[in-house]
C-alpha cells in the first residue's frame, strides 16, 4: 500500500506548561504588598483565554487576554495574562508585539513572580528570528489498477527512499527545506490522470504518470495549472511536444535517431553517415529518419538511407557494396522479438561484404550475443535509457536500504520493479536538488537548464528543452564486454 511520510507536529510544551503554571499561582494581593481586587468577569475571561492557550489557539488567547489587562482595571490577573499573552504572541510569530507585552509586564509590575519567566520570553522574541525552513510538496500521480499498481509500488517506493534521505539531512540543519508527498490515484485512464494533476496545482512538481496514455492526460492538466510535471517513461512524441511544463524522461522514438545523430557527428567525429531500415517496421523507419535528418543538419553527408523490403540480411545488396564503402558509421534500428537475428544476419552480411563501418544502434542492442561475438571485427556503439553498473557501491548500498525499508530483495525482484524502483529513486534526488537550487526562479526554467544528472540507472539532461537528451551510450570492446563509448 502506497503511504507517505509523516509531518512533524508543533510543539507547545514549554508554553502549555507556563499556562498550568500560572493558572495554580497565587492571586496577585499575595505576590505583592498591594491589595488588587478579585474581578469576577476577568476572571472568566482569563479561563476562556487559557482554554483557548492550551488548545493551541494562540491568535484567540492573546484577544482575551487582551480582554483581561486592558479591559478591566488592574486586578490579581493582569500580571498572568499579561505573560501569556506574550507567550501567546511568540509563538503566532508576532515577535514586537510580544516583546512590547513583555517589557510592559517587568516594568509596570518588576517585583512579580512571573519576571523570569518574562525575561526569558523576552529575550527569545529580541533574539534574531530563526530561519524558516522551507517546505516543498511534490505530487506523485500513479494509477493503483490491478495491473498497474504494483509497477506504481516500485516507482514510489524508489521515489519515497530518495525524500527521506533528503528528510533525514535536512533534520540536521534549520535552513534546508522538508519535501512532503501528495499521491493522487491516476486510474490508468488519460481522463483521470489529467484531473489528478489540476488538483496537485498547489505543489511544487508532479512525477507520474507511468505511460504514455496517461501522460498525455496528466501532460495537458500539467500546461492548464502551470505545474512542472515530471514523466518517468512514456516515449510518444506528444507527451511532451510544444509544452512548457511537461518534461518527458524517456526519449520518444522521433528523439532517439536524433540524440544518436549527434553523438556520432559531435562525440565520435564522424562525418560520413548512413542508416538502413526494415521498411515494414514503423519504429525503424522513424528512428533511421530522424537519425539522417540530424545528420544532415549538423553537416553531415548521409549517401546511404535505406529501406529493406527484404530484411536485415539484405542490408548489402540493397544499399550496394559501391554506396556503403565511404560510410564511417551505419545505424541499424533493429527492434522487437527478432532483434537477435536481425543483429546477426545483418552483421554477417556486412562481413561477408568486407565493410568494416561503425555500427551505431539504440537499446536494442544491449546485451546482444551476436553483437559480443562480432565485437573483434565492428566497433558497435549503442544508446541506452537505463544501465545499472553492478559493481557500482551506491548501488548496493540503496539496494540495500530498499530491502531493509520495504523487505524487497531488487536482484530477485526481476528487471521491470527494479528499474521503476530505480528510476523512481533517481527522479527524486534530481527533483529535490533543483527544488533547492532554484531560488526565486520557476522550477520549470532551473529544470531545462540544469547540467547533467548521473543516477544509478539514468542520465538526465534537458539542454534548454523538454526531452531529456542524457542517453548513456556504451559499446563492446573487442572480449564482448561493455564499456562506456569514447
Amino acid at each position: 500500500m502506497i503511504g507517505f511520510p509523516a509531518v512533524p507536529m508543533p510543539r507547545f510544551a514549554r508554553f502549555a506548561l507556563l499556562a498550568v503554571l500560572v493558572s495554580l499561582a497565587p492571586p496577585l494581593a499575595a505576590q505583592t504588598t498591594v491589595t488588587l481586587p478579585r474581578i469576577e468577569e476577568a476572571e472568566t475571561t482569563f479561563g476562556q483565554a487559557l482554554d483557548a492557550f492550551n488548545a493551541g489557539d494562540f491568535g484567540m488567547a492573546a484577544r482575551r487576554f487582551a480582554l483581561v489587562y486592558d479591559g478591566q482595571p488592574t486586578n490579581q490577573k493582569t500580571t498572568a495574562a499579561l505573560v501569556l499573552a506574550g507567550a501567546a504572541r511568540l509563538r503566532e510569530g508576532d515577535r514586537e508585539g510580544a516583546a512590547a507585552l513583555l517589557r510592559r509586564l517587568l516594568a509596570d509590575f518588576p517585583s512579580s513572580s512571573y519576571a523570569d519567566e518574562a525575561r526569558d520570553l523576552l529575550a527569545r522574541a529580541e533574539a534574531p528570528a530563526p530561519p524558516v525552513r522551507v517546505v516543498h510538496t511534490l505530487g506523485v500521480a500513479l494509477p493503483l489498477t490491478a495491473q498497474q499498481g504494483p509497477l506504481s509500488q516500485a516507482f514510489f517506493n524508489g521515489l519515497r527512499l530518495a525524500v527521506d534521505e533528503h528528510n533525514a539531512r535536512a533534520a540536521a540543519n534549520p535552513e534546508a527545506s522538508e519535501v512532503r508527498m501528495v499521491f493522487r490515484d491516476t486510474r490508468n485512464t488519460e481522463a483521470d490522470a489529467r484531473a489528478a494533476v489540476e488538483s496537485l496545482r498547489s505543489a511544487d512538481a508532479v512525477v507520474g504518470p507511468l505511460f504514455s496514455d496517461e501522460a498525455l492526460g496528466a501532460g495537458a492538466g500539467a500546461e492548464a495549472v502551470g505545474v512542472p510535471l515530471v514523466v518517468p517513461l512514456a516515449t510518444d512524441d506528444r507527451v511532451a511536444a510544444g509544452r512548457r511544463f511537461v518534461f518527458q524522461i524517456n526519449p520518444p522514438l522521433s528523439e532517439r535517431g536524433t540524440i544518436l545523430a549527434r553523438f556520432a557527428k559531435n562525440r565520435l567525429r564522424l562525418d560520413t553517415l548512413g542508416t538502413a531500415y526494415d521498411s515494414d517496421v514503423a519504429s525503424s523507419q522513424r528512428l533511421a529518419r530522424s537519425f539522417a535528418a540530424e545528420g544532415l543538419r549538423l553537416g553531415a553527408t548521409v549517401p546511404v538511407q535505406q529501406a529493406l523490403t527484404r530484411g536485415w540480411a539484405s542490408v548489402v545488396q540493397a544499399a550496394t557494396p559501391d554506396a556503403l564503402a565511404p560510410v564511417q558509421a551505419l545505424y541499424l534500428p533493429v527492434s522487437g522479438s527478432n532483434a537477435e537475428v536481425d543483429i546477426r544476419v545483418a552483421l554477417s552480411a556486412l562481413t561477408r561484404a568486407g565493410l568494416r563501418p561503425v555500427i551505431l544502434g539504440d537499446a536494442e542492442w544491449a546485451g546482444r550475443a551476436a553483437a559480443r561475438s562480432n565485437a573483434s571485427r565492428f566497433r558497435i556503439v549503442f544508446a541506452n535509457d537505463f544501465v545499472l553498473d553492478e559493481g557500482s557501491a551506491d548501488l548496493a548500498v540503496f539496494r540495500d536500504a530498499y530491502r531493509r525499508r520495504f523487505g524487497t530483495n531488487l536482484v530477485d525482484a526481476g528487471f521491470t520493479p527494479q528499474r521503476l524502483a530505480v528510476t523512481g529513486y533517481d527522479l527524486g534526488r534530481y527533483l529535490l536538488d533543483a527544488l533547492d537550487v532554484k531560488g526565486s526562479r520557476p522550477l520549470a526554467d532551473v529544470l531545462a537548464r540544469r547540467p547533467a544528472f548521473d543516477g544509478l540507472g539514468i542520465r538526465v539532461e534537458f539542454d534548454g528543452g523538454r526531452v531529456n537528451e542524457g542517453l548513456v551510450f556504451q559499446q563492446y570492446t573487442a572480449d564482448g564486454r561493455t564499456v562506456p563509448a569514447r
